[in-house]
């Protein structure tokens, strides 16, 4: 591939003396960049980096083949399998995993279309948008009058409010430098007016079976509760424009409005986003934004995902690719009809995504039926047991419609070493080979940097055959035993390192041994204290 040497001043070197090495990373960084504009078109909570995936199903499949992910999620197996020319088959109970998906990998889009219809909208909602968020100021630059960005309206707050503006003329005070001011009385008139709703807005009630609630306790019982009576009045119109519209890219600008919904909602605060918590938390320092300028840069994102898309597909033969809204616990498949399952099931109770998908389907009208979860989640009656259960019946589902000699590579991460144990055994009972075990650093990625104190920063991946369990007997006795080789391979480790490093070596005395040593009582603590201790030693 050609490239210019200008293109590779940013690593620090002379451009006419990069090294072959640093051209090539720099070539490759770029490209995950472009790749990564594809997944920006709507956020999903746990969403896996798409390099090892995509690695993994070029490993264990060929083109032509079909590949199964029985916790499809926000869809990475997806685009991977068919961008790499394979069938693929995705199942999950979240309506929003099917919606996402299909909307990612959707290759149909005109660009030319696309901004004529973002156009109209514009030309449609500018009336409205202008009677809720304008202002009564000036631009400094141009005269035109300033459009509010948020406003701060929590019971932290008192008046006049601190608001944001900028101008939507000549783009001065942009969100990166807008205008800060106090609210005046023509600011909280709009703010505290109670609009008059018309259109359809969700009348979802709040499940009271939530684990994570931190909403319920400030009166908020209902979905549309969760917004300002200005944003809730927008937002319905806003969605009865897409809907009603006569849009051919009706399903590209429902995602862009889906990911603005909770952003819009009082879920966003001076120090908190909506997807950087485990769970719904109305802060008390929240504030109210503009959901126009919200959705305008969703629609963006959008429009950049499916021209990086249709770039990325250029001349490729794409694979086809079939979702399903049901439980794979029991799936609608023949027997040994799949060459190669990947996927990456729930972690226990680490991420909510019945809960936090709540919002998201109420806005679409689409029903997340939660009796099937695999998750453990006490309020749904479903404990470790039960999670383990649910996982069984997936395995033994996997094992049917699997073809004999065909790979199963299982993402997974878990505090609790009883369930990883209890996990392991179930694809003993299946027949399962073991064949590798991978472990990828997550650190790196900003998404996972706000999660870091929900689960755990690294993703290991198991990948086993179907075919005939064989247990060895060249087991080492105790854990003090795999620590002290651990340290002896990575004496320069560092101690999260050193960890994965355990893991790994955990995972194969557990699987491959016919008398493993007992996991179930370890914990990551007391793990960590021996680490430390013995890395101290060193």
């Amino acid at each position: 591939m050609q490239k210019n040497l200008s293109d590779f001043t940013d690593l620090g070197v002379a451009p006419d003396v990069p090294s072959e090495e640093e051209i090539w990373l720099e070539i490759r960084r770029k490209e995950r960049l472009k790749v990564n504009r594809i997944y920006a078109c709507h956020k999903y909570f746990g969403r896996k980096p798409w390099r090892p995936i995509s690695l993994k199903i070029e490993q264990y499949s060929r083109p032509r083949d079909t590949v199964l992910d029985p916790f499809l999620g926000s869809g990475v197996t997806a685009l991977e399998s068919i961008h790499l020319g394979r069938s693929f088959i995705g199942i999950d109970l979240n309506p929003m995993s099917k919606f996402i998906t299909e909307g990612m990998i959707d290759p149909d889009f005109n660009d030319k279309q696309f901004q004529e219809e973002v156009a109209q909208i514009t030309v449609n909602m500018t009336s409205l948008v202008k009677e809720l968020y304008l202002g009564d100021r000036n631009c400094a630059q141009c005269n035109q009058t300033l459009m509010l960005l948020h406003v701060n309206n929590g019971p932290k707050f008192k008046s006049p409010y601190d608001c944001k503006f900028y101008c939507i003329n000549c783009g001065r005070h942009s969100r990166k430098s807008s205008l800060k001011s106090k609210a005046n009385a023509f600011d909280e008139e709009k703010m505290n007016k109670q609009y008059k709703i018309t259109k359809w807005v969700p009348e979802t009630d709040f499940p009271k079976d939530f684990l994570k609630d931190r909403f319920s306790y400030k009166g908020i019982k209902k979905v549309k509760q969760m917004y300002t009576s200005r944003n809730l009045f927008f937002l319905s119109e806003l969605l009865h424009e897409i809907k009603h519209g006569g849009y051919a890219n009706q399903r590209f600008f429902l995602l862009a409005f889906s990911n603005t919904v909770l952003h819009a909602s009082k879920l966003k605060g001076e120090n908190v986003r909506p997807l950087n918590t485990n769970n719904y938390w109305v802060p008390d320092d929240r504030f109210e934004e503009n959901p126009w300028m919200r959705f305008l840069d969703r629609i963006n994102l959008v429009q950049k995902s499916k021209k990086e898309l249709l770039i990325r597909n250029n001349k490729r033969k794409i694979g086809k690719a079939t979702i399903q809204t049901t439980s794979s616990l029991k799936m609608e498949l023949d027997d040994s009809i799949i060459d190669y399952i990947i996927t990456d099931p729930p972690y226990g109770e680490a991420i909510q995504y019945y809960e936090l998908s709540f919002i998201w389907n109420a806005w679409l009208g689409t029903e997340y039926h939660s009796d099937e979860e695999v998750i453990i989640n006490p309020k749904q009656n479903k404990k470790v047991a039960d999670y383990i259960d649910f996982m069984e019946k997936s395995v033994n589902e996997c094992a049917r419609v699997l073809k004999v000699g065909g790979f199963y590579t299982l993402c997974f991460q878990n505090k609790d070493f009883k369930i990883w144990n209890d996990l392991l055994n179930l694809f003993k009972s299946n027949n399962f080979e073991f064949v590798e075990v991978d472990i990828i650093d997550l650190k790196g990625t900003p998404f996972n940097v706000n999660w870091k104190s929900f689960s755990p920063s690294a993703d290991i991946y198991i990948t086993f055959k179907l075919g005939k369990y064989k247990p060895t007997n060249d087991s080492m006795n105790d854990i003090d035993e795999i620590m002290q080789q651990c340290l002896v391979e990575g004496k320069d480790d560092s101690i999260p390192d050193l960890y994965n490093h355990v893991i790994e070596k955990l995972i194969r005395e557990v699987y491959l041994c016919e008398n493993p040593i007992d996991v179930s009582k370890l914990s990551i603590e007391s793990l960590l204290k021996m680490m430390e201790g013995r890395h101290a030693g060193n």
